[in-house]
């Protein structure tokens, strides 16, 4: 049987911790300890922060600008969480510069704000949405309560759905077998990316202090990378 297009893995550390470009110099999706990372946020242009997180041991720099979102990574915090897709999406728009959508992992939580935005700011449906985002950075999965939420956004935006709940979750139990090749193309590298940020993405320190609520359903395929 063929694998799936999509399945849930929680990648390595350095990759949850890279800044992955979505829309060129424009939306970017990361962890808290990418938000931290000053010096390559500025060089890709990011003038601005979206936190969709508890802020407790997180960084802020008065380079940017801030939206907090406040919402647990919790199947039964999916309404609440709808609930700030006008705000976020606004925020996003409006921006002068760069956005960056941070979580504590950047898996679920901010991963749910950039799809929103994505079907209702560039009319994207919700399947190719998620594919850009899962292209870029390979590690994003939104909890399955996140999911109903933005396949209920969905057909309010367009009265039809593009992909169901049925099939995510039939995803998010797939387990590749140890053989299978990992995919690459997702990694800390993006074609605009230069090698100064690079080396800063790798090189720099991070606080030790990890936020409260880190990302609660990281993927469980291959835990042991």
């Amino acid at each position: 049987m063929d694998p799936p297009e999509f399945w849930p893995d929680c990648g390595t550390q350095s990759e949850r911790d890279s800044i992955n470009e979505l829309l060129p110099g424009k939306l970017f999706l990361t962890n808290f300890r990418g938000s931290e990372n000053r010096e390559a946020l500025l060089e890709l242009g990011v003038t601005n922060i979206v936190r969709v997180n508890q802020a407790d041991g997180c960084e802020e720099f008065s380079d940017f600008r801030y939206l907090c979102i406040d919402v647990e990574d919790l199947e039964d915090a999916a309404e609440n969480l709808s609930k700030s897709f006008g705000e976020a999406n606004d925020f996003i728009l409006n921006a002068k510069g760069g956005v960056v959508v941070h979580c504590a992992a950047g898996i679920s939580r901010s991963t749910t704000v950039v799809l929103a935005y994505l079907m209702k700011l560039h009319k994207m449906p919700l399947i190719d949405a998620f594919r850009l985002c899962y292209k870029a950075r390979r590690v994003v999965w939104p909890n399955d309560g996140f999911m109903r939420a933005l396949i209920k956004y969905e057909f309010m935006l367009f009265n039809k759905n593009t992909l169901h709940i049925e099939e995510y979750v039939a995803w998010g139990d797939y387990t590749p077998p140890e053989d299978t090749p990992i995919q690459t193309s997702h990694l800390t590298k993006s074609e605009s990316m230069s090698p100064k940020i690079l080396a800063k993405q790798i090189d720099r320190t991070f606080s030790d202090a990890m936020p409260t609520q880190m990302d609660s359903r990281l993927p469980p395929s291959r835990l042991s990378r």
